[in-house]
């Protein structure tokens, strides 16, 4: 249990420092405008062109979605360590021999 929540802490810190760099949340910015931009604008028969960037605009919001969850589960990894951690020490501190 603990690899898989050491596994989910890295992949949270990894996915912290993409979602927290400028270039890359400038590009995410920039290109949601982009897509916006030309889903909005498009003109009455541009229909492909309209659902390209429709599934273009919902794929960037996947990624982001996905960088998000990684976070998250991170998160709850390292609160369940670090309970799992007290426990550990609280029982040691009582005497108990199950540790």
């Amino acid at each position: 249990m603990i690899d898989a929540a050491e596994e989910a802490i890295r992949q949270a810190e990894r996915a912290r420092a993409l979602l927290d760099n400028p270039l890359l949340a400038g590009a995410f910015a920039e290109l949601e405008a982009d897509f916006l931009r030309v889903w909005r604008t498009s003109g009455t028969h541009a229909v492909a062109e309209r659902e390209a960037s429709w599934q273009m605009l919902r794929a960037l919001d996947a990624l982001r979605g996905r960088l998000e969850a990684a976070v998250t589960n991170g998160a709850f990894a390292l609160a369940r360590v670090e309970a799992e951690n007290r426990a550990r020490a609280a029982a040691q501190v009582n005497g108990d021999p199950l540790v």
